[in-house]
């Protein structure tokens, strides 16, 4: 799409023209993995380095999605009533919690937060009731997401530890191996699909927003 921006930029970086959803979950992931590139590029990470990082990713990413659907599906299908949602991690998977945590108030209307584990740790969790929660990460994330299940409330750890789910503690790995960046696109498909699936069973549209905000766009001028 004709971009103003991209217009001003010397070396603009063209994530193409896929169509997307209102929500942006195409142009989200593709960005992030372009600023990704860019940062290493940056480090001084030689280029054979940067191309290795991603190759298969494509294959990576259709083999995690087919696993983690049944378990997101499910999920979501227990998370129907729910008033809140919390979106619990540390590090670089914050760029999971919090790009989740909007999808889940824009497309499924469920009020959520994108909460630090430590502050989590340490009085955040203790409003638990009726919330869907969503840990992310292999440390103290799993002490977390073992004690909500243990207290009863609906639990999807996301994490490349060998955590045994429960009736109320719901599990999706990533892939061991894979670097850190690619784990944060990994992480932000289960959020994707976590708020797809959980909209349909609530009843709405994706693209059906109840605000139309116009603030932050520019019409671009036709012909």
């Amino acid at each position: 799409m004709p971009s103003r921006l991209a217009d001003t930029a010397e070396h603009p970086v063209d994530l193409g023209n896929e169509p997307d959803s209102y929500a942006s979950t195409i142009g989200y992931a593709g960005t992030l993995i372009a600023l990704a590139l860019i940062a290493r590029t940056i480090l001084g990470t030689s280029p054979a380095e940067v191309a290795a990082e991603w190759t298969g990713i494509a294959d990576v990413l259709t083999r995690h999605e087919h696993a983690l659907a049944p378990v997101v599906d499910e999920v979501a299908g227990r998370a129907r009533r729910v008033v809140a949602a919390d979106i619990v991690a540390s590090g670089a998977s914050r760029s999971a919690s919090e790009s989740g945590a909007l999808l889940l108030r824009e497309v499924c209307r469920v009020p959520a937060s994108a909460l630090v584990t430590r502050n989590y740790l340490h009085g955040e969790m203790e409003s638990a009731g009726q919330t869907l929660h969503v840990v992310i990460g292999d440390g103290r994330e799993l002490e977390i997401a073992r004690s909500l299940a243990g207290a009863r409330h609906l639990t999807l750890c996301v994490t490349s530890a060998v955590v045994d789910p429960d009736d109320h503690l719901h599990v999706v790995r990533i892939p061991e191996g894979v670097s850190m960046p690619v784990r944060t696109v990994l992480e932000t498909a289960v959020l994707q699909r976590l708020a797809g699936s959980l909209a349909m069973v609530r009843g709405v549209a994706i693209e059906d927003f109840v605000f139309n905000n116009t603030d932050t766009k520019i019409e671009e001028p036709i012909g």
